[in-house]
């Protein structure tokens, strides 16, 4: 099912009053710096959104673990330091979703980066809530020197006309909003598109992730012998879905790869122990997937 722009703007503005801005959290990977950056947070009705391949499985993982129907769900953006350069790994939702979110300036601000600092923005789909972040609320460039990186079929499937017009009214806001985000770097000419499994910048390749979207994609960085995988949006409600990774999201493109990329994924995460840097996991986004009892766990870090 297609992202609706409407919906995820009425979930945004249902969530709690916007809260003191999150200090941003540092991972050293060697000579290599991850920083992750909190876009805020909204609530994400489980019994609306949700896909469960079994009926009441979902509200029976929550009751087992304590948590209510509608649970309160990260954005995260996380940005890379390696050898004076820096880039930046999604970037909230701006002005898009309601004023619980749109906070990565402000995080940017509070770990001293200026945004005309950042070199390149990988994008790892083309939703709202990760795109919004890169026009002020003037509809500028918010990184005027950086070149946006797209996936090549990710930038095809939401800059087509056709598709748009296929859409209902709804979804029509999502192309909108997409289409505004990356208007002022298109003028400029920085938008540029990579293949999967290309290095889209030194020391950060790409990782096919198809499914959330046509083409959903992750990034691996290596430093100091370790490595972390920025996986976007495999994971929106970690409390059910490390338990069963077949229950969706009502946003994926194709549920069935979105699924299967997430299975594979806890399966590799978990036997190879590599980082995991999660948009929509919460505050830091930043942990590792251990195998137990049948079943996947989120490790965080902190």
């Amino acid at each position: 099912m297609m992202l609706s722009r409407t919906l995820l703007l009425a979930l945004a503005m249902a969530a709690t009053p916007a809260a003191a801005q999150t200090a941003p959290y540092r991972l050293q990977l060697g000579d290599t710096a991850v920083i992750a950056l909190s876009d805020g947070t909204f609530d994400l009705s489980t019994e609306a959104l949700l896909i469960e391949p079994r009926p009441g499985e979902v509200a029976e993982l929550l009751a087992k673990a304590g948590k209510p129907a509608t649970l309160p769900t990260a954005v995260n953006a996380f940005l890379v330091e390696r050898d004076g350069h820096r880039v930046l790994i999604d970037t909230g939702s701006g002005t898009n979703l309601g004023p619980a979110l749109g906070k990565v300036g402000a995080a940017l601000e509070a770990a001293n980066i200026a945004p005309d600092s950042i070199e390149a923005v990988l994008i790892t789909h083309l939703h709202p809530d990760h795109v919004g972040g890169l026009v002020t609320p003037e509809g500028k460039a918010a990184f005027p020197d950086a070149t946006v990186w797209i996936e090549t079929a990710e930038r095809a499937y939401w800059t087509d006309p056709a598709n748009r017009e296929k859409a209902d009214d709804a979804a029509k806001g999502t192309f909108d909003a997409v289409a505004a985000a990356l208007a002022p770097y298109i003028a400029a000419g920085k938008v540029s598109t990579f293949a999967p499994g290309q290095e889209v910048v030194a020391g950060v390749t790409s990782v096919a992730l198809a499914g959330h979207t046509p083409g959903h994609a992750g990034y691996r960085i290596e430093g100091g012998g370790q490595v972390l995988l920025a996986w976007g949006d495999i994971v929106h409600a970690a409390d059910v879905q490390f338990t069963d990774p077949a229950i969706a999201i009502r946003f994926d493109s194709d549920p069935a790869s979105a699924q299967a990329a997430r299975l594979a994924l806890f399966q590799d995460a978990a036997a190879k122990g590599y980082w995991i840097a999660a948009a929509h996991i919460a505050y830091p986004g930043i942990g590792g997937v251990r195998a137990a009892d049948g079943h996947f766990e989120w490790v965080s870090i902190e």
